[in-house]
């Protein structure tokens, strides 16, 4: 349940993020701007993964080992990877069904190929990225903020640990 509450949060998330980016002209008239803006995204994605897998921890009562961690965020990746073609669809034909065609033509303009610029930003294309990229990005923020994370496995009695003991 955890997972899912987090994973659809990412989701949601990341359709205001396309969101803005259309609203502030990042699809039309600042269109060279669009790649930067979205890589930005990518911080934020990860301090949201950050949360859930702090919250995790919290709900096991402060201990969350590696494996829990990994485990979790696989679950996270999941959920970004099957809810997020959904959302990008409702993006591409309710928000800005326009997204393909200016992408494109901004693409021409700037020396590609008519016919690479298509299939490049071709909606099923799109949303396959959109949908690997997300889980893997989850995933992959997940592995690395466990390691920050995680508990450490119990070495020693807890008062050696306290009175100075290794850890």
């Amino acid at each position: 349940m955890h997972e899912l509450k987090w994973g659809t949060i990412v989701v949601l998330a990341s359709f205001v993020w396309v969101c803005l980016e259309y609203v502030f002209g990042l699809h039309t008239q600042h269109i060279e701007l669009q790649p930067v803006f979205t890589t930005m995204w990518i911080p934020f994605a990860g301090l949201l993964v950050f949360v859930a897998l702090r919250e995790r921890r919290r709900v096991l009562g402060g201990r969350l080992t590696y494996w829990q961690g990994a485990r979790s965020s696989g679950l996270m990746a999941i959920v970004v990877g099957l809810l997020t073609p959904l959302s990008m669809w409702v993006f591409f034909h309710f928000v800005n069904p326009g997204f393909f065609a200016a992408m494109i033509d901004f693409s021409v303009a700037t020396g590609v190929s008519r016919v690479d610029a298509e299939a490049y930003f071709s909606e099923s294309r799109y949303l396959l990225m959109e949908a690997v990229g997300g889980a893997l990005g989850t995933l992959g923020a997940g592995l690395l903020l466990m390691v920050i994370l995680r508990t450490p496995a119990a070495r020693g009695s807890a008062a050696g640990r306290e009175s100075g003991g290794k850890r």
